[in-house]
Order: C-alpha cells, then sequence, then structure tokens
C-alpha cells in the first residue's frame, strides 16, 4: 500500500517513494520552481484566468513574503502556466491556491504543483493538511483523494461569484511518519 506522498510526489509520478522539494524539473518541457517575491503580478494573472474571485496582487505579493508559505510556479516552454501556495503553521499546513491554466489542464501538471506544495508541507514537519474546495468541482476533489486527501466537513457559502459551499478534506500525516519511525 502506497502512502499518501508516494502516491503524489513532486514529480506528478504517483509510484515514486521519495518525495522531495529539490529537484522539480518533471521534463524538458515542464519544470515546477519556487516562486520569487517579484513574482506576484505572474501569479495574479494566471489567478485571474483560473478564477471567479482571484485574490489581489497585493495579496500575492503578502502572501509571497509570509513566514511559512510556499508558492511554485509551472513552466512550460518557458511560459508560466501555473501555481500552487501552500502554508505551513505548527504542525499543520493548508493548500491555499493551485491552478493551471485551461489549456494546460489534464496533463498532469496540478498533480506536479501539488506534490512540490506537500514535499514542502511534509519537510516542513506537517502533521496534517488541510484545503477547501468548491463542491462542484469534482475533477480537483479527485486530484485530491487520489493524493490521499479525504472528505472531512463543509464551509457553507465559503466561496462567491458564485457562491457555493466548500468541502473540507484533509490529508493526515501522522500515520506515514508513525509507520516510517516504527
Amino acid at each position: 500500500d502506497l502512502s499518501p506522498l508516494s502516491r503524489c510526489d513532486n514529480r506528478g509520478h504517483r509510484d515514486s517513494a521519495a518525495v522531495t522539494a529539490a529537484d522539480l524539473r518533471i521534463s524538458g518541457e515542464l519544470c515546477i520552481e519556487p516562486a520569487a517575491p517579484t513574482d506576484a503580478a505572474l501569479l495574479h494573472g494566471i489567478a485571474e484566468r483560473c478564477f471567479s474571485s482571484p485574490w489581489s496582487e497585493v495579496t500575492f505579493a503578502s502572501m509571497l513574503g509570509e513566514r511559512g508559505c510556499a508558492f511554485y510556479i509551472a513552466r512550460s516552454g518557458g511560459s508560466a502556466v501555473g501555481f500552487c501556495a501552500v502554508r505551513a503553521a505548527s504542525d499543520e499546513g493548508e493548500l491555499l491556491d493551485i491552478a493551471v491554466l485551461p489549456e494546460h489542464r489534464r496533463g498532469g501538471i496540478g498533480t506536479a504543483l501539488l506534490g512540490a506544495g506537500l514535499a514542502y508541507l511534509r519537510d516542513a514537519g506537517t502533521e496534517r493538511i488541510f484545503l477547501e474546495v468548491r463542491v462542484s468541482n469534482s475533477a480537483a476533489q479527485s486530484l485530491y483523494a487520489s493524493c490521499g486527501f479525504v472528505a472531512c466537513g463543509v464551509r457553507k457559502k465559503y466561496y462567491s461569484a458564485p457562491t457555493e459551499d466548500a468541502a473540507v478534506m484533509v490529508l493526515d500525516l501522522s500515520d506515514e511518519r508513525d509507520r516510517a519511525s516504527g
């Protein structure tokens, strides 16, 4: 039985046992790299194309400098095509945002970005990782479930434009850590 992180590693492969935040080159065409503080406008541009209520460029700039936050950018052929944002706080982590431009979806980029974010949170020592996802977004829910996330609740009217509930999902890493140390 594969652990959640081995099913969804930073290379977008679901059968690799090693997950590190170091080597994030996926192929000659796709590379996942840490975002720089100067990438706020780039991230905002991607978010505007992917979400009905994206974060502002100011929010991205603020979050890029926040302790415990990590942002990763997916580049294909040199162009930014997606990003992932995560935050670690004590023993809990959160997937803050993940986006892939519509014309680049369904090709493993979201899985690769999620793997990079999970690697960062694992390395930061988190025990549980939470996320919210629109209840209508079955594709994203399937991606998260394939990486070991399970539904654990609902936040009513969490999203706007349009108003929609969020499914709350969690990935529990404590079992994996117990197996590794025992």
